[in-house]
């Protein structure tokens, strides 16, 4: 074989394979591994994934996923953990230690800029100063737009309101409606309190909103100073209250100690979540004063009783 012969040869080889490399790129582009495997999973089929944006189909379809009157949250915690195990990097993923999005459901569902689309709005979250930010998809450069702020059709409201009720229905955020607003975010916290002189405890109650998010919480975490054996056996007697903003819906419920009912390092109770900002809340003890927390002793096996923090209510 000539040197020409050769040359022609080695030539058509090497367009073979380049053109079955871009064949195979054709068949399985990684942009759309994670739209395919999230909606190969039948609980999540108004769930894809744009440009790795986090897409709810509809405000209704996130709301399904989201309101629990009850405060348990299940399919919203359902679909944290199964967001982890996909390749979607979220805002919780790529920033484990960034207390900015306080909540393990919003940081799951936020991409790297802090944005989610739900429905026809790409939707930021500024918790640092307390604002959502807003645009419809259809407008041009909409997804670059939000992210830098260059648009003068980026819709803003307070993190305390019902962000996607005006996005779903603009009249509603100039209608009057009723007489009460949304209420503020809140939490009255408890520093880490040290007994037996290696072990520490500390409380919060909260009322946490983040405009497309909202979250009436308990919290109780336990700590070894030095050690890796965090875990005690803990429960709570508490009370709690709250009034969605302009309805009849509201919720008083008093729950009794049962010992011992959960095994841990981090406890947190729920009493409401959802999209719909409360105008009142109110947690705290079953009379009056902080909820009670029993907690086994990890250095003497005795049952403590700790009141938690004041109360934490508005409205009431």
């Amino acid at each position: 074989m000539n040197n020409l012969t050769k040359s022609i040869a080695i030539g058509a080889i090497l367009l073979s394979a380049v053109a079955c490399q871009k064949e195979e790129l054709k068949q399985s582009p990684e942009s759309n591994a994670d739209q395919i495997e999230i909606k190969e999973d039948s609980r999540y089929s108004g769930l894809s994934i744009e440009n790795n944006t986090l897409t709810f189909e509809s405000i209704e379809y996130y709301e399904s996923i989201v309101d629990s009157e009850d405060g348990s949250s299940t399919k919203a915690d359902e679909l944290s953990a199964y967001l982890k195990q996909t390749t979607f990097e979220s805002f919780s993923t790529l920033y484990p230690d960034n207390k900015e999005i306080d909540d393990d459901f919003v940081g799951s569902i936020l991409n790297k800029d802090r944005v989610v689309k739900i429905g026809e709005w790409f939707i930021l979250i500024d918790k640092p100063n307390n604002n959502v930010h807003a645009l419809n998809v259809n407008a041009e450069n909409a997804y670059q737009d939000l992210v830098s702020m260059n648009s003068r059709d980026i819709k803003t409201y307070s993190t305390d309101e019902d962000v996607l009720e005006y996005l779903a229905n603009p009249e509603a955020e100039f209608e009057r409606g009723c007489s009460e607003s949304s209420a503020p975010t809140k939490n009255v916290p408890h520093a880490w309190e040290t007994y037996c002189s290696n072990f520490k405890i500390r409380f919060k109650a909260a009322y946490y909103t983040l405009g497309i998010y909202k979250k009436l919480r308990y919290e109780f975490w336990h700590k070894q100073k030095s050690g890796n054996d965090n875990n005690t056996l803990f429960s709570m007697a508490y009370r709690y209250k709250w009034k969605k903003k302009c309805k009849n819906e509201d919720a008083d419920v008093t729950k009794s100690m049962v010992l011992w009912n959960f095994q841990g390092d981090h406890m947190e109770l729920k009493f409401y979540t959802g999209s719909k900002s409360l105008s009142k809340y109110y947690i705290g003890g079953q009379w009056s004063g902080g909820a009670t927390v029993a907690f086994r002793s990890r250095c003497n096996n005795a049952t403590i009783y700790r009141t938690l923090v004041n109360p934490l209510r508005h409205g009431y």
